[in-house]
């Protein structure tokens, strides 16, 4: 008898709907579950259990016993509160102690009460994965592994503790160059035709491999790239301004991700194997998601793709309207390379599965990005952002949470008008006029345009029919325009031109 990793010490429960307490057992196992004086007998299949509680109120120092008659798993210092996972890649799991100010926020985290759990980060499941999920823990803010929290979900869950008085628990389930369809079960990308398509590009890569060799492979990747890692840092201690191409010319073939097969982490639906799957289905609040940058590379099939992961996590975790608030890429391109405009057409997607799907919300963060850098480390407008709408949508605070959209545009009198839902007033950050706007007048082929602000609108002059529009549809550009509360208006395009 085994509870999953993630019911550890000083963990949180989710407070007022049903808690789920669940793990491995031996066939005949008779298992019954104490959670804060309350008992249930668990139900079984002959290898997992599950029990399942009605909702508490929130509490600390509540107490979990769970025992099968000849051994007894005691979890104390439990605290019942909210608690929201927090997926994606590399800008979710960049840490406190990477980011902007990240000294400030780790002594900052000893006074609040959030908990936060890592779920272990391993290649497959093996047994190095199940010392890594017994070693791992729940931590406090006054542990040593605050500096290892992601910074976002930290602003996120330090927002959220202060506006409701109550001990807020984050699981960090990120890892940094994934795409989404490494989140996502390979049964459910196979049931639909776009996706389907990640299934058969990783079965043409996997190709005829057995599994030994497979892993044989990527083990003999780990030692080249280790080596390639050394003299790229090398490279540029030596060359700081040196180029992306002469960096390969000294350093050799950068193999990254590496070879597919079972032992790549970035496999397809591998990190929802070894991760995701290890903590459902835990009761949650609901999920934060930042990612998009690795899929920019087939950016037409991500729309298909994340309103895939997101019906499929909310299967995981049992709750068909699970709130799921999502970053909306920022700004980002490097100076040397020509803009593809794939950023845009990945926030097109995370934008529009707000409007697909219940409880679903995207939190605009465009102004937040850095020229040349994927990774900008000042987290705390992301995060904040994030906790804006969970305070609005999820626990009905009154506050200002929805950044301006499109909403429409006519073309009259020589003009285009183009009209905001949530625009509250708009303005500019800096310059005399709002950057970004771009006109088409054949619907083919687009222009930048003289726009101007005019209350809630923005006007455009044309002394031809405009019939297509667009705003800062580029991977990297210059963000001026907001509402008066300091929220950036999203990229848009009126017409898919």
């Amino acid at each position: 008898m085994k509870l999953a990793a993630v019911f550890k010490d000083y963990m949180v429960l989710q407070r007022d709907k049903e808690i789920r307490i669940f793990g491995t057992c031996n066939n005949g196992d008779h298992i019954v579950v104490s959670l804060n004086g309350v008992l249930r007998n668990a139900q079984t299949d002959g290898t997992e259990f599950i029990a399942t509680f009605p909702p508490m109120e929130k509490k600390i120092d509540v107490e979990l016993y769970v025992t099968n008659g000849l051994e007894t798993i005691t979890r104390k210092n439990i605290a019942i509160g909210e608690v929201w996972l927090a997926g994606g890649q590399s800008n979710m799991e960049l840490t406190l102690a990477q980011s902007k100010d990240g000294e400030k926020y780790i002594e900052q985290a000893k006074s609040t009460r959030i908990r936060y759990y890592n779920v272990p980060r391993m290649e497959y499941e093996n047994d190095e994965l199940l010392k890594a999920e017994a070693n791992s823990e729940w931590t406090l803010g006054t542990s040593d592994a605050v500096k290892d929290w992601s910074a976002v979900a930290y602003h996120f869950a330090k927002r959220l503790e202060e506006e409701l008085d109550v001990v807020v628990g984050i699981i960090g389930c990120n890892l940094g160059g994934t795409s989404a369809s490494c989140w996502v079960d390979k049964k459910t990308l196979e049931q639909n035709e776009i996706t389907a398509r990640y299934v058969s590009d990783y079965d043409k890569k996997v190709g005829d491999r057995t599994p030994e060799q497979q892993i044989k492979d990527y083990e003999e990747y780990k030692v080249y790239q280790a080596g390639w890692n050394e003299r790229l840092g090398k490279f540029y201690a030596e060359n700081p301004n040196g180029s992306w191409e002469d960096a390969l010319k000294c350093c050799g073939e950068n193999r990254w991700p590496g070879p597919m097969g079972l032992s790549n982490p970035f496999r397809l639906s591998g990190l929802y194997d070894i991760m995701l799957s290890r903590v459902a289905p835990i009761a949650l609040r609901g999920f934060i998601f930042y990612q998009g940058e690795e899929d920019t590379a087939v950016c037409e099939r991500y729309d298909a793709l994340f309103n895939t992961l997101i019906s499929a996590w909310r299967r995981y975790f049992d709750d068909a309207e699970l709130p799921f608030i999502c970053v909306s890429l920022p700004m980002m391109g490097y100076s040397n390379a020509p803009d593809d405009k794939t950023w845009p057409i990945v926030r097109e997607a995370q934008q529009n599965a707000a409007i697909k799907n219940k409880n679903v919300y995207t939190a605009i963060a465009l102004d937040c990005g850095e020229l040349d850098n994927i990774h900008p480390t000042d987290k705390l407008p992301v995060g904040n952002r994030l906790a804006l709408l969970a305070l609005n949508k999820v626990y009905n605070i009154d506050c200002v949470a929805d950044a301006p959209t499109f909403d429409s545009f006519i073309y009259d009198g020589g003009k285009a008008i183009i009209s905001f839902k949530n625009a509250n007033g708009l303005t500019l950050k800096f310059g005399d006029k709002p950057l970004g706007f771009e006109i088409s007048t054949d619907g083919k082929s687009f222009s930048a345009a003289d726009a101007h602000i005019a209350g809630d609108k923005i006007e455009i002059s044309s002394n031809k029919p405009v019939v297509a529009v667009r705003y800062q549809w580029v991977n990297y550009g210059e963000v001026n325009l907001f509402s008066e509360n300091g929220l950036p208006v999203a990229s848009f395009r009126s017409a898919k031109k």
